[in-house]
């Protein structure tokens, strides 16, 4: 399918704000018009664009009805949706969003800046925080109270030696000061930021 001077223009035009777009046609299955912008974010070469397909690249989400609603004067035959489409970037994918009519016609608007690896990232800083706060709280609920018998266990134990005059002592000395720092040490890895 031949690129439309319309598609041509709008994506050149779009292209001096650095906005990734292109269109596409579903029965044809083919990119009909893109900017350097798009090229630029899907990793795509203009050889490479022209030969590959759209159907299989490209993954819709369900139409967005109330920002539709909310645009007045779209004609109805338009559906706007969340879309990714694969591509050769260094993620694999990019996202974004697409305007289809009904005779099959596409208008990719990727997002800017890739959104899904910035929610990734957060949620991975999130999930070493919640992950940190359930070690701490696991800890504490099942190792303090055992602990704490230890330490007194071999304070008593330890005491007793001394005032019997025990070699031991020192032992039970060295096995106390052990355990501390053990303790002292999971308490500080557990409160280091991430």
């Amino acid at each position: 399918m031949k690129a439309s001077l319309d598609s041509t223009a709008l994506c050149s035009a779009l292209d001096r704000f650095g906005l990734p777009r292109a269109v596409a046609h579903a029965e044809a299955d083919t990119f009909i018009a893109w900017n350097r912008a798009f090229l630029d974010r899907t990793g795509f070469s203009e050889e490479a664009i022209r030969i590959a397909g759209i159907n299989k690249r490209l993954m819709l989400a369900e139409p967005i009805t109330r920002e539709i609603e909310a645009l007045e004067g779209l004609p109805d035959d338009v559906e706007i949706a969340s879309c990714v489409l694969s591509c050769p970037s260094k993620e694999g994918f990019v996202t974004g969003h697409a305007v289809k009519n009904a005779k099959g016609y596409l208008l990719l608007m990727l997002d800017v800046s890739n959104p899904v690896v910035d929610v990734f990232a957060h949620g991975q800083t999130l999930g070493r925080k919640q992950e940190r706060a359930r070690i701490r709280q696991l800890l504490h609920d099942a190792l303090s109270p055992q602990l704490l018998v230890a330490l007194f266990a071999i304070a008593g134990a330890e005491a007793k030696a001394e005032e019997e005059g025990h070699e031991e002592a020192k032992e039970l000395a060295r096995a106390m000061k052990a355990l501390e720092e053990g303790i002292d040490n999971i308490i500080r890895a557990l409160e280091k930021p991430s």
